[in-house]
């Protein structure tokens, strides 16, 4: 039997922020490998040469789980789940 999560905040935009990423990322690698893209409601807002600046101006401009930050060219990273969270565990939720 599947445990259930509890909703975790920020994870649907996410979800929905790396799908719009990874449909741009080749373009993005031509000229911006090494940088972050900044996504919100599945649409690239800016491109950051530096972290902190894009956090300010995601915190800034979005608010707290509102924005995603994803590295060009990188392998995607553990975003501070304490554990990875199953399909089904996402799915229970409403989450995908």
């Amino acid at each position: 039997m599947t445990e259930v999560t509890k909703k975790i905040p920020g994870l649907a935009e996410l979800i929905r922020n790396r799908k719009a990423f990874e449909k741009q990322e080749a373009k993005l690698k031509l000229k911006h490998t090494g940088k972050l893209a900044l996504f919100v409601n599945e649409e690239l807002i800016e491109i950051f040469e530096d972290e902190e600046k894009a956090y300010e101006y995601g915190y800034a401009e979005f608010g707290y789980g509102k924005f995603t930050l994803h590295e060009i060219g990188a392998e995607p990273v553990n975003c501070g789940s304490a554990r990875p969270y199953s399909f089904d565990e996402l799915k229970a939720d409403g989450l995908v």
